[in-house]
């Protein structure tokens, strides 16, 4: 009778399906499963766990999960992105306000599909998203679900994602860009020091009421300089930069050198929108070259924009 081998056959792909998911290493994950093994008094040379061993496990795993996905011709990741937008009727020639998401899978940022829900409401954007997964045949392989982060995509109980993974009947892992949070320290801080808005585009506060002007015919006057972390960048970058950014830049480092240029002075600031706190910011620091003795709250915002917002 030959001896039987000592090698450990068996396979942990459930264990390790989970380690992936929760991000636990195969060293610790080796250790994890010696420690329950010995718990458990069944641990022996032949079901001792090695880091050998997890580590072909883990390419096991993700060899059954590309197969599985190639196999099933469903897609593994889905980004989706809305806004609304004005179009014509499908009724007629009148001008309406539709809610339009664009669907890309990744990796690639490859362009899959627009569709339009009823509403911007969460559970009609999950529900046409859904159609589009079952459509793909992709309920089973989805494994990524990525958006930007606002309330209506990340709620915890009504969100787009949420009720995605509700209607699927198990998680996801998100992928959420945080670049719109880099807004609200600015916002919240805007809101407590000067007041808090009293319309998509409007304010109640002393500042806010001005920033909403045309800022371009205000004299530039001699202004204290504020010291800031807004470094000196290569041309390079700044070629990249949208209009608005490009103002910034310069706005912030005039402020920081303590003079500005007359070019500088009658350039726009940009559009006033309460999601994006980055032309606030240059109409805030606008003000603020074009007065002669601003306030402690004006001259504490641009120091905060200076050190604080600009560098995030």
């Amino acid at each position: 009778m030959p001896e039987p081998s000592k090698s450990n056959c068996n396979e942990y792909l459930l264990m390790i399906s989970t380690a992936a998911r929760f991000g636990i290493g195969k060293r610790a994950l080796c250790e994890i499963g010696n420690g329950l093994l010995t718990d458990l008094g069944i641990i022996n040379d032949q079901n001792r766990l090695r880091t050998t061993k997890i580590l072909r496990q883990f390419r096991k795993y993700g060899v059954r999960l590309s197969n599985c996905t190639v196999n099933a011709g469903g897609l593994l990741c889905l980004m989706f992105d809305g806004r609304k937008d004005f179009t014509l009727s499908r009724l007629g020639r009148d001008v309406v306000k539709e809610e339009h998401i664009v669907i890309l899978e990744e990796p690639g940022s490859i362009y899959k599909e627009h569709i339009t829900p009823k509403s911007g409401k969460a559970v009609d954007i999950a529900d046409d998203l859904i159609s589009f997964i079952t459509k793909t045949s992709s309920k089973q392989t989805l494994r990524v679900i990525g958006a930007e982060g606002t309330a209506v995509n990340t709620g915890c109980e009504n969100g787009v994602i949420t009720l995605l993974e509700t209607k699927l009947s198990r998680h996801l892992q998100w992928a959420i860009c945080i670049l719109h949070l880099n807004e609200l320290p600015l916002r919240h801080l805007f809101k407590l020091m000067d007041g808090s808005t009293s319309g998509p585009s409007s304010f109640k506060g002393p500042i806010g009421c001005v920033i909403v002007n045309d800022l371009r015919s205000l004299p530039i006057e001699k202004f204290r300089r504020i010291e800031g972390r807004v470094p000196k960048l290569n041309q390079e970058v700044i070629s990249k930069f949208t209009g608005d950014q490009r103002y910034f830049y310069e706005m912030a480092r005039a402020i920081q050198a303590g003079s500005i240029s007359l070019t500088l002075s009658k350039r726009s600031p940009g559009k006033i929108c309460e999601s994006r706190w980055l032309t606030k910011a240059n109409r805030i620091m606008r003000l603020y070259v074009a007065t002669k003795k601003p306030s402690n709250t004006l001259s504490r915002l641009v120091f905060i924009i200076l050190n604080f917002y600009a560098p995030s």
